[in-house]
């Protein structure tokens, strides 16, 4: 073991002109073990299992099961359940937004000694002002962090300290905005993207534009927003806007039937796709959902997964025959039923199920080896990302969608030349209607920035990334929320010195 932990903590992970792949120890760990116990711990009711489970739930934004899963441990007394109940109302995660709740939640794992729980509560009444009243909020958030340190001096490092809340001044509140939007963007072209979605929405402010490159107050609202926005985006509703999708499908055929040099494959695919379902529904519809109409949904899946418009109860009842065959002696329909459950189930849940049908299959299926990929990537857990993501390229070179994983997983590492090579690599093997084409060249655009490069590169980007959304959205749905692009639109690239004197700065 401790030979593994020191090639884990290699200290070239550090250096952003090495791929992790060139690296000792590029693998965080065994995560079908960890998995594993987890789940025979979450059935025998082990309290432990459970929080270990919320926590991967809560790492891959499936905070409603999250919060079903705390809800009995929490009612039960654990305080670090009854915590993260607290958590999950003050940000509206999974359930309601109520600062009440979030406060009394968070006392009764503060009255059991969790010196995190006090802490959040201290920066419950700084954030919130839930008292009305500055001054108290002040008091009482002071003597919360008091008695969080009192507890645990290193409680600094689990909750960041939120500052007093100061009245309201027009310059210190200018100043502050721009203070604010500096550092949240340093540390997100660091690559620390858990520092946007950590912080909260500050009152609205003024601020003046540095050197004409940022307008802060555009940036720094920007950054908020994903925050408010993103609980709401983050799961699929399962709603579908029919006549959007069928005036899409039309553009898509019209273009398919004019591709003569057959360069529209992912459109060709989900237009098959979209076929294999409505064959998948037309055989529920004679026989009930039964092994034939897994096959056709299979067929569905593996063209293009989001090609399926589902009633819940429809999905339900699929899911439940999916699982049921995922034990079946007939190897290729339990092999369909494994793949099929991955695919309708949450990210941790799914991981058992690919696990599985990965080993069965040997490594050998390079769409199976994708789907780990992501799953590790929805953990947060970026090399086991990049070592999936790379075995699906071993196994089908031409598997251009894992250059693009490869990149997401650098950038997230704050590797940014490696993610320029790996988007590089994906531009130039991917059909001319990939839908992911937008977001490569935006991301791009912001690694660009990050490494302190000519900004006419990351212009360059930006200007791709317009051209091609404009190509793209007739097929694919608008790139409006990307939050690279509305990052981007913060800033006046055409300034190359404006920009290359903020970036200084920031740094």
């Amino acid at each position: 073991k401790g030979e593994c932990k020191a090639h884990v903590e290699f200290p070239a992970f550090a250096d952003n002109s090495k791929s992790i792949l060139e690296t000792e120890g590029a693998r965080e760990g065994n995560l079908e073990d960890e998995f594993t116990s987890i789940e025979r711990g979450v059935q025998a009711q082990d309290v432990q299992s459970i929080l270990a489970k919320a926590h991967m739930l809560l790492e891959a934004t499936e905070y409603s099961e999250a919060y079903q899963l705390v809800s009995t441990p929490a009612e039960q007394g654990n305080a670090e359940a009854q915590r993260m109940l607290g958590y999950l109302h003050e940000k509206g995660l999974g359930c309601d937004r109520d600062f009440r709740k979030a406060k009394s939640w968070y006392l009764c794992s503060a009255q059991q000694g969790s010196a995190a729980a006090m802490a959040c509560l201290g920066n419950l009444h700084r954030a919130y002002n839930i008292t009305d009243s500055v001054a108290e909020d002040n008091r009482c958030a002071q003597d919360w962090w008091k008695k969080a340190r009192a507890a645990d001096r290193d409680v600094g490092k689990l909750v960041k300290e939120l500052p007093e809340i100061t009245p309201p001044c027009e310059a210190e509140a200018d100043a502050s905005a721009a203070s604010e939007a500096k550092a949240v963007l340093q540390r997100m072209f660091e690559g620390d993207l858990s520092a946007v979605f950590q912080k909260e929405p500050l009152a609205s402010t003024t601020s003046k534009s540095v050197d004409g490159a940022l307008n802060e107050k555009a940036a720094l609202q920007f950054l908020q927003s994903i925050v408010v926005n993103s609980k709401s985006s983050v799961t699929p509703s399962g709603t579908v806007d029919v006549h959007e999708r069928v005036s899409r499908m039309h553009t898509m055929a019209q273009a398919v039937d004019e591709d003569i040099h057959h360069t529209m494959l992912e459109c060709r695919n989900y237009m098959n796709a979209c076929v294999a379902f409505l064959d998948f529904q037309a055989v529920v519809e004679k026989e009930g959902v039964s092994d034939t109409a897994l096959i056709t949904l299979y067929n569905s899946f593996y063209l293009d997964e989001k090609a399926a418009m589902w009633e819940v109860e429809q999905r339900q009842k699929v899911f439940e025959h999916a699982k049921l065959v995922t034990v079946s002696n007939n190897t290729a329909i339990r092999h369909i039923g494994l793949f099929i459950a991955s695919n309708l189930t949450n990210p941790v849940d799914a991981a058992p199920y690919l696990f599985k049908l990965n080993r069965e299959l040997a490594g050998s299926d390079a769409r199976v080896l994708e789907y780990l990929a992501l799953v590790h990537g929805f953990m947060k857990k970026w090399k086991d990302l990049i070592f999936y993501a790379q075995q699906a390229l071993d196994v089908n070179p031409d598997m251009y969608h894992a250059h693009y994983h490869i990149a997401a997983a650098h950038y997230q590492e704050g590797n940014k030349a490696c993610a320029i090579a790996h988007f590089t690599k994906y531009l130039d093997a991917c059909p001319v209607d990939s839908r992911k084409i937008v977001n490569a060249h935006y991301t791009m655009a912001v690694c660009h920035l990050g490494l302190g490069q000519d900004v006419s590169k990351a212009l360059r980007c930006y200007e791709a990334g317009l051209t091609d959304e404009k190509r793209l959205e007739a097929f694919w749905g608008s790139y409006a929320n990307n939050h690279d692009k509305r990052f981007l639109e913060t800033l006046n690239l055409s300034n190359k010195r404006a920009v290359q004197r903020f970036m200084k700065r920031i740094r």
